[in-house]
């Protein structure tokens, strides 16, 4: 079932549950990127907490290896996107469909873009704060980088009939606009 509603008895989880489950694999992806990156570069990475909000450490010395770092910090994101490029390459079957988990994995992976680049820029433990301050790189350049990315990959979810014409906004009834994401 492709829809946002429950479906009959019999007949599976429900869309949104899918999506959902999509969306969150995404951000699980992210932080293992982060996880991956500080073990392969010598860190330590570790859980910690920041103004209550889960963090992932990198246990790298900054001061000592800034480009490490920067690496930690830029392997969310660089992860997060590149699965979103192996789904969009995907060879599609003909007429089909993509389903909510899918969905919810691209979502996922622009929404985090849209996120680190809007309320969740300039936290201390921001993924784009730390990696402005280990490369020398402005935060409008990084957001010219990612987000370009994600620009591209949503281009090409809205225009690839796999995704349907209908992935980010709709009409809505009586000359309003839906924004969101549509099965």
């Amino acid at each position: 079932m492709l829809g946002w509603a429950a479906p009959a008895a019999g007949q599976g989880t429900p869309g949104w549950v899918r999506f959902v489950a999509g969306a969150v694999s995404s951000v699980l992806v992210h932080e293992a990127g982060h996880v991956t990156a500080a073990a392969v570069l010598g860190g330590s990475p570790s859980v910690g907490f920041d103004h209550a909000r889960p963090v992932i450490y990198s246990g790298l010395d900054a001061a000592l290896d800034p480009h490490a770092q920067f690496v930690f910090s830029a392997s969310g994101m660089s992860v997060q996107l590149l699965l979103n490029e192996v789904l969009l390459a995907w060879p599609d079957e003909a007429g089909e469909l993509a389903g909510p988990f899918e969905r919810g994995v691209l979502a996922g992976g622009i929404g985090t873009v849209v996120f680190y680049f809007t309320v969740g820029r300039n936290a201390s433990v921001s993924d784009v704060q730390q990696m402005a301050q280990y490369s020398g790189l402005s935060k409008w350049t990084l957001a010219g980088i990612f987000g370009g990315v994600a620009v591209a990959e949503a281009l090409r979810m809205v225009t690839r009939e796999r995704y349907g014409p209908h992935f980010f906004v709709m009409p809505g009834p009586a000359r309003t606009v839906r924004v969101g994401v549509s099965y």
